[in-house]
């Protein structure tokens, strides 16, 4: 069993999705302490005060539960090239959003308890950019070519960490 959370009812509307959905806010989760085996998310704490999103993910893991979060990795294409001109072109609709280095990340998680914490990068096209008509294709392209060469260059910052 799943629960979809997210502040916006409009993103937990997906007919697809057979799971519970409810209205949230992420740094102040209203489950119980232990409540959870996993927690995932994609492109969500980035927006938020990582830290406290982080210790919630903590909070309402069991013992032995896995968390995983992704975000903009700082190094990419999208930090240096595409935001900027997504704002430059009026584009820009995500509101504030943090990019982040691996060891700060890494760091992050390991200050709110995980243990067993790992990282991997992965490029914009894990993504699925071209549904959502994200603008410069060719940048995301590049940077795909990119993240196949260079391991620690790429658009996602996936990390991973246990609760002991």
């Amino acid at each position: 069993e799943g629960v979809g959370v997210d502040l916006a009812w409009t993103a937990l509307t997906d007919p697809q999705e057979d799971v519970a959905r409810l209205c949230a806010d992420a740094v102040r989760l209203p489950f119980r302490d232990r409540s959870f085996d996993g927690v995932y998310s994609l492109g969500v704490i980035e927006h938020l005060e990582t830290a406290r999103a982080l210790a919630e993910s903590f909070r309402v893991l069991k013992s032995g539960g896995w968390a995983y979060h992704s975000v903009p990795h700082r190094v990419s294409l999208w930090t240096f090239c595409v935001r900027p001109l997504k704002k430059i072109l009026g584009r820009w609709r995500i509101g504030p959003e943090r990019s982040f280095s691996i060891g700060e990340f890494e760091g992050l998680f390991k200050a709110a308890g995980f243990q067993d914490v790992s990282w991997w990068i992965a490029p914009f096209s894990s993504y699925d950019c071209y549904l959502a008509q994200a603008p410069l294709p060719w940048l995301y392209r590049l940077e795909d070519a990119l993240a196949s060469r260079l391991p620690r260059i790429g658009f996602f910052l996936h990390m991973r960490g246990r609760k002991a």
